[in-house]
């Protein structure tokens, strides 16, 4: 599931790139090309694992994630991000509920846990935005026949977003490269850690959301002034969001602290110290990264995909190198290697604001 977002090949990266970028709206384009990719990806996992639950996932997971862009421009930055918390939130209780099922099907929890959580999110779209949705409706009842007619028209958008947006995506194909490759060392090398590692990794997901929803309201307010953003701001936002990321960091500790000491997953080891790796590392790697908006803006994507290319393949040497010096090491140095990447690029994006 976590390679899902790839077979968008960047559109809805590229969408919000084009909006701010050159200031154009193409998502009409963006939501024809999505939802027909939407589609062949959902038969391709249903013919492949036979399984409609999957399938249903994939279709709305990658709906959602070119929703989620639209709705940034549009300013519904809470609903843009609050899907990710409601998806994460039914994993989690699905993990504990249905702890023996879990642990032996966890591509359907995941399906499972993505359908309920798109369920919860179509619900607040009703409920908040029933007034838009009806205007919305009336817009398209009115323009379909033209909407359709300009289909070719429409393609050639799609295609520029892909384009604008491909470079990014190849960044986040690397990221999920990371966690991936770290699974499977785990995996190989130190099978009785990756229920632990399974679990620290599912319970950072709460973090990793509220930063990532810091990184959504980047995405339009940094980038509706990225031309006009001066250096003593983006320090003072830095101070603000670095005092959030600690805030964050220390409250969600305890929290796992606590449930740790409860034993509710008792049968997944002692996670608490990955948790605590992992928490404070990719953390400071998406904190970081949240500003990256501004390098991708001003045509700065290609250094940040080299950054990122390099990073990885220093992390698979490092790892091959250095393997025996157990799981901490692995969690330490994927942690550190992301951390330094991001801080690079936050300082790259500091040289270039005046």
């Amino acid at each position: 599931m976590m390679f899902i977002p790839v077979v968008l090949l960047g559109l809805h990266s590229g969408f919000i790139n084009v909006y701010y970028g050159k200031a154009k709206d193409y998502r009409k384009g963006a939501l024809l090309a999505g939802f027909l990719i939407s589609v062949v990806s959902a038969l391709a996992f249903f013919f492949a694992t036979s399984s409609w639950v999957l399938a249903l996932a994939v279709f709305s997971f990658l709906l959602i994630i070119i929703s989620e862009k639209i709705l940034i421009v549009d300013g519904h930055l809470l609903l843009a991000s609050v899907y990710k918390s409601f998806h994460s939130i039914a994993l989690l209780a699905l993990i504990v509920f249905y702890d023996s099922y879990a642990q032996n099907n966890i591509e359907a929890v995941y399906g499972y846990s993505i359908l309920i959580g798109t369920s919860i999110w179509f619900l607040c779209i009703l409920f908040l935005y029933r007034k838009s949705i009806v205007h919305l409706m009336g817009v398209y009842s009115r323009y379909k026949i033209s909407v359709f007619a300009r289909a070719f028209e429409l393609f050639q958008r799609s295609a520029e977003l892909i384009r604008a947006g491909f470079l990014i995506s190849a960044q986040t194909f690397l990221l999920i490269g990371f966690f991936l490759f770290d699974r499977w060392i785990i995996l190989n090398y130190f099978p009785s850690m990756a229920a632990s590692y399974s679990i620290a990794f599912s319970l950072c997901q709460i973090s990793f959301i509220a930063l990532n929803t810091i990184a959504f309201s980047f995405q339009k307010s940094l980038g509706e002034k990225v031309h006009e953003i001066r250096l003593v701001e983006l320090k003072r936002l830095l101070a603000i969001n670095g005092l959030f990321f600690i805030f964050l960091f220390v409250s969600s500790s305890v929290v796992v602290y606590i449930v740790y000491e409860m034993n509710i997953f008792s049968g997944y080891g002692d996670y608490f110290l990955t948790y605590i790796i992992l928490n404070f590392f990719y953390g400071l790697y998406y904190f970081f990264a949240s500003y990256a908006v501004i390098a991708i803006y001003k045509g700065f994507s290609k250094l940040l995909l080299v950054l990122m290319l390099i990073a990885f393949v220093l992390d698979v040497l490092l790892t091959g190198l250095f393997v025996e010096l157990g799981y901490d090491f692995i969690l330490w140095k994927s942690g550190l290697i992301l951390m330094l990447v991001s801080l690079i690029g936050l300082l790259k994006v500091m040289q270039v604001v005046k």
